[in-house]
Formats: structure tokens, sequence, C-alpha cells
């Protein structure tokens, strides 16, 4: 054979080796994943205690995600009480974590249910969309949800509309936004409130001191208090009373008496 037939011969057997090769079906790509039950995931701060501990009833881990059914998720402070929270399901990847369906937490006495939450754990925060949180006999209501489980603080703001009781009496009150920690609940910007008795409070703070039974309002105080009308740098409701604090006024209407003309 001519050196010119080899290298046509050659040329041809390559063309053809080419051609199968860019007919051939593609192999699917396999995703190995492991299903497993009883699942219980721990996580480690860096001096090696615990941060937290994941438990599910089921799950599916693949390499990129995971996606658990049935979970606890448990933070561990390392002063006080863990945080536990709880939901219908969990998917995990290397962003963070979505809990969701039923999604609730505990915190001491406080008590929050949502129905997603994200957990960041490169930044250690919960965060939610609508949630109803509770602390003791308050209840409250708002539109987002942040909580620096370092810091233990809780921050909900948009449409915040809360439930107080305090010495029998109950009060609807309005805020801007709430801030809590384990023991406090803090009201804050524009806090209009109204008691089931008809007395009324406007300020810029109110703080529930559970502990205490008692109730604060402060950062220039206006309101009605048995059909009178007052202003006051602070005031505070608790079981001996009200109390008026600071550079106080009070336009009393009393019974019988009339107005100066």
């Amino acid at each position: 054979m001519s050196r010119t037939g080899i290298v046509v011969s050659v040329v041809v057997v390559l063309l053809a080796a080419v051609i199968v090769w860019l007919l051939r079906s593609p192999e699917p790509t396999v995703d190995r994943a492991l299903t497993t039950d009883d699942l219980v995931l721990t996580g480690h701060r860096s001096d090696g205690s615990e941060a937290w501990v994941l438990e599910a009833a089921s799950g599916e881990m693949a390499t990129e995600r995971q996606d658990l059914a049935s979970v606890q998720l448990t933070f561990f402070r390392i002063e006080g009480a863990s945080i536990v929270a709880r939901a219908d399901r969990l998917v995990r990847t290397s962003s963070g974590s979505a809990l969701s369906g039923n999604v609730a937490v505990e915190d001491g006495d406080t008590r929050l249910s949502t129905e997603e939450m994200f957990w960041d754990e490169h930044n250690d925060v919960l965060e939610a969309g609508a949630v109803q949180f509770t602390l003791g006999d308050a209840s409250l209501s708002g539109s987002t949800f942040h909580h620096d489980l370092d810091a233990g603080m809780t921050t909900v703001s948009g449409d915040v509309a809360a439930h107080l009781v305090q010495d029998g009496v109950s009060y609807a009150a309005r805020a801007a936004s709430a801030e809590a920690d384990s023991d406090r609940l803090d009201l804050l910007g524009d806090v209009v409130v109204e008691a089931d008795s008809g007395d009324t409070y406007a300020c810029n703070r109110l703080r529930i001191l559970a502990a205490e039974d008692a109730i604060e309002f402060s950062e220039t105080v206006s309101g009605t208090w048995q059909s009178s009308t007052f202003t006051a740098d602070d005031v505070r409701l608790d079981t001996a009373g009200v109390w008026l604090r600071g550079r106080v006024t009070i336009d009393l209407d009393l019974p019988g008496v009339d107005s100066p003309s």
C-alpha cells in the first residue's frame, strides 16, 4: 500500500471513531444518596463544645443536599436554656437550612410558630416571615422575624400587633417593631395601646417585664386614664396600680366638678 493510501486509511479510522463517540448516548449522572431513619447530626463550636444537635425521623443524605423529615433542632447556648425548633421538614444545603411545615420554636417561656424558617449557619441567625410569638401572658404577631443565636436577641417588625394581660386587665397594642430576649419584650416606635377598661396609652417604647408582672411605657407617654388625660416621662402598670413619673401633667375629669369657664 502506498504512503498516500496509509494516510487515507488512518484518517478514515479516526473519523469513524469520532462519529461513534459523538453518536453514543451519554451515561446518566447518578447523584448517590443515602436514605436513613432516626438520623442525628451534631455541630460544634471552635472550642469543641456542642453548638447544635439535629434529629430527624428519616432523611435522604446526598453530597450537596440533605432532605430530612420530622425534625427537631436544638441550639445550645454557652449560658442559659437551649432553643428547640421543630418542623415537618428541613432541607439543608451549603447556603443554610430551610425548615417548613408547622415550624415551632421554644426558648424558655417564649413560643413562636410559623410555616417557614431559614437557619443561616454561617451567621448563626434564624429568619422567618409572618410569625406568632408569645412570652408569658403576652402574644405578638409580625410580618418578619430575626433571631441572633449568639446574642439571644429577637426582632419582629412589620404590622406588629400584641395582646397583653397585666393584673387581670387586657391590652391591645400596635407598634412599628418589637425586640425580645429571654425575660423581656419591648414594643418600639409609635406604640398605641388600648385597655379593655377604656384607658389608652401612646409612647415610643413599651416594655413588658414578665418576671415583675409589670408593663412600663417610656419616651414621652400620653393617654387617658379613667377619662382623665395625662402626659408623663414614663408610666408603670403593676399590681400596686398605675404610676405616672417624671414631668407629669394630668387633666382630671372629676364627677360633679365643672370645668373652669
